[in-house]
């Protein structure tokens, strides 16, 4: 059985105060879920401690240990998730959308070209690669122009996800 890599207790620490992994800090408002998302570049939606990363259903448990249950529709911080990931959608000011694995993670506008570097669809690709429906979107801009971002890389449109359904994401 392949175990665990045990990561020092120090780096846990660092960890527990960045992820809001701690009863103090975690999340409980749109914007403190907002603020987590931009102090931590990205963050998984729904998902618990059992994958790597920072996640927005952990930092709104508060604890290293939180685990989804399995009955998630009478769970009160999945519920809270659910919610602040739609309240995040609406407001517009993050990205939402799934990239590697098809897992829903929240970027912050900052970190957009780092993930175009690694998951993003080059112009040449984008007719074989994205659907219609992608390739006709235009990116959103948050108020102001990011030069070389194209349409692959704005992964889904805050706009369009308040109304629509996910359908489109990119993959390698």
């Amino acid at each position: 059985m392949h175990q665990k890599p045990r990561i020092a207790s120090d780096i846990e620490e660092y960890r527990d105060q960045r992820w809001r992994r701690e009863a103090t800090r975690i999340v409980q408002t749109v914007a403190d879920a907002e603020r987590f998302v931009e102090q931590v570049g990205f963050a998984a939606c729904l998902t618990d401690s059992r994958r790597p990363g920072p996640s927005l259903y952990v930092a709104v448990c508060g604890r290293r240990d939180a685990v989804l249950p399995r009955h998630v529709q009478k769970d009160e911080e999945t519920s809270l998730t659910w919610t602040l990931k739609d309240q995040l959608i609406r407001r517009g000011k993050l990205y939402y959308g799934k990239l590697a694995r098809g897992k829903a993670m929240f970027i912050a506008p900052r970190m957009i070209p780092h993930f175009h570097a690694i998951w993003g669809v080059r112009a040449v690709e984008e007719r074989r690669r994205l659907s219609a429906s992608a390739r006709a979107h235009q990116p959103c801009t948050f108020g102001h122009s990011r030069p070389g971002l194209r349409r692959s890389m704005m992964i889904i449109a805050t706009a369009r996800a308040a109304t629509e359904p996910v359908t489109d994401s990119i993959r390698m």
